[in-house]
């Protein structure tokens, strides 16, 4: 139980970083919020300090820093959000997705020199007990430099030759102590249908300045892995794979209950993951308000508000459906 609470207070670390990139950078710019909101649905509690209420809302799914209510008509006008430079509500917009990003890397870091990181480096740090590895003869320190004649420069290389041949022998050639040596490995298939033979990789662990090329490189490392994970909004196939905040929840406590070093690798994964999935160009995210500030600094003159806020209502709409519908089948899942 524990594990779980510290996954939703993670989870929620998260979004209140994202949401406060938003409320600090606009409260620079001299524009007030109306509300930040913890949560979504009914108010449960709410406090006002200046003009900002700050509220905990039912549901805990997300949050919101509101800047002008667009039912209130009367004083949409005067809003100094809506009537604030281009360029501001555009920087506005980044400071959410740029908040996780700086998060992230602060985590990594820490995790670098505190606890060290998974190296890259094709060399075996770990073995799982009886597992295929173990019972072929490798043994922690072994560099694997080809599996089945293809040179292993990284330990990515490895998953590339290891998960799509589960149950296949494998040709696998080590580095040991200046010999090399000749294993054949059939590796086991996992829940995910994907080739292991219970190997992990070496933890590296870095001076004070070491830590942080060492985060940095981490951090762009993720970056990218989660800009290529993009495929799965547009796959329908991968849809499936997808993942709600109730499966989000359970995978962090799942990672929490594994120690600390490895909850703080999964928030600063998870945080990567909430900064690039707000940049998607979708008009109820931050990308969809980039992308309308920057069409309007091209036209020279703001787009019909009432147009806006309808694709903004609809897009909102269809995202908080998918996010429903998603930890429906999480909850499946797991019961």
């Amino acid at each position: 139980m524990s594990a779980i609470i510290l996954a939703i207070l993670g989870f929620g670390l998260l979004i209140i970083v994202h949401e406060s990139g938003h409320f600090f950078v606009a409260k620079f710019f001299g524009i007030e919020a109306d509300e930040f909101s913890i949560g979504m649905g009914p108010q449960i509690i709410g406090k006002q300090i200046g003009r900002t209420e700050f509220s905990l809302r039912a549901l805990p799914i997300g949050a919101f820093v509101l800047f002008a209510d667009p039912e209130d008509e009367a004083n949409l006008e005067a809003n100094p959000f809506v009537n604030a430079a281009p360029i501001k509500r555009l920087l506005i917009a980044l400071a959410g997705p740029l908040a996780n990003f700086s998060l992230a890397l602060i985590l990594l870091i820490l995790l670098a020199f505190f606890s060290g990181i998974a190296s890259n480096q094709p060399i075996v740090g770990a073995l799982m007990p009886g597992g295929v590895a173990e019972a072929s003869g490798l043994m922690a320190g072994d560099r694997i430099v080809k599996i089945e004649g293809h040179s292993i420069d990284t330990w990515s290389d490895i998953t590339t030759y290891v998960a799509p041949a589960a149950e296949q022998k494998l040709i696998v050639e080590i580095e040991r102590k200046g010999e090399n040596l000749t294993f054949l490995l059939t590796p086991a298939l996992n829940d995910e249908n994907r080739g292991v033979i219970g190997i992990a990789s070496s933890v590296e662990k870095y001076s004070f300045l070491g830590s942080f090329s060492a985060g940095i490189g981490e951090a762009f490392g993720m970056l990218k892995e989660v800009v290529l994970g993009l495929r799965l909004l547009f796959n329908k196939e991968a849809l499936g794979q997808l993942i709600g905040p109730i499966g989000i929840v359970s995978i962090t406590g799942q990672m929490a209950r594994s120690g600390l070093a490895d909850f703080n690798w999964f928030l600063a994964f998870l945080s990567i993951n909430l900064g690039v999935f707000n940049l998607v160009p979708i008009p109820a995210l931050d990308g969809g308000r980039i992308i309308l500030v920057l069409l309007e600094m091209i036209r020279g003159k703001k787009l019909n508000e009432k147009v806006e806020g309808i694709i903004s209502t609809l897009s909102f709409v269809l995202i908080f459906g998918l996010i429903i519908l998603v930890s429906f089948r999480d909850i499946l899942k797991l019961y």
